[in-house]
């Protein structure tokens, strides 16, 4: 993650297959503030203004 940081990486997501869930990690003030979505949502893409993405057709079987 520091190296995310360094780089300036804005916006990184961690898909958990699993648990069905998205841990969005969006870079503020040089620092990470994650939040989690799960399988009934919609993940908004913060560097894409109007996007989302629906998670239920990502963990769609």
């Amino acid at each position: 993650m520091l190296q995310y940081q360094i780089a300036g990486v804005r916006e990184y997501w961690i898909v958990d297959p699993e648990t069905k869930s998205v841990q969005v990690c969006i870079l503020e003030n040089d620092r990470y503030v994650m939040s989690v979505y799960d399988e009934t949502e919609t993940a908004p893409v913060t560097i894409l203004q109007g996007c989302g993405i629906d998670l239920q057709a990502v963990f769609t079987e």
